[in-house]
């Protein structure tokens, strides 16, 4: 086994045994921040800022489903209230087939939207 008795200024100038210096020093550090827990520390704070910036993307897409369903919502009750006020007085006791289609259309969308607003 060869001595390692070196002055600095040798050390610096011999390639070998600095990359041997550099190996130990790279395995204590390595050594020293497993029984210390900070490799655990990087890790969950990597983990946590991914993690962060996942939920914060879901929440801006949730907000603009938001947005979005209550404007479909807003619309579907303008639309039936211009179907309702097209009505004439007498169709009004005895609607036709085509009236009570649109009726029953808007009814289920406006149930898929309920159930959507659910699922939020």
């Amino acid at each position: 086994m060869r001595n390692y008795n070196l002055k600095p200024m040798e050390i610096k100038n011999n390639p070998e045994e600095r990359d041997f210096l550099k190996a130990i020093s790279e395995s204590l550090q390595k050594f020293s921040h497993s029984l210390t827990g900070k490799n655990l520390e990087e890790r969950l704070i990597e983990y946590s800022e991914v993690y962060g910036e996942i939920l914060l993307y879901l929440y801006k897409n949730q907000e603009e489903y938001n947005k979005k369903l209550l404007a479909l919502k807003k619309e579907i009750q303008e639309l039936e209230k211009k179907i309702i006020s097209n009505i004439p007085q007498k169709e009004s006791k005895n609607p036709s087939r085509r009236l009570i289609l649109i009726m029953v259309f808007i009814t289920m969308l406006n149930f898929l939207l309920l159930i959507l607003n659910f699922l939020k």
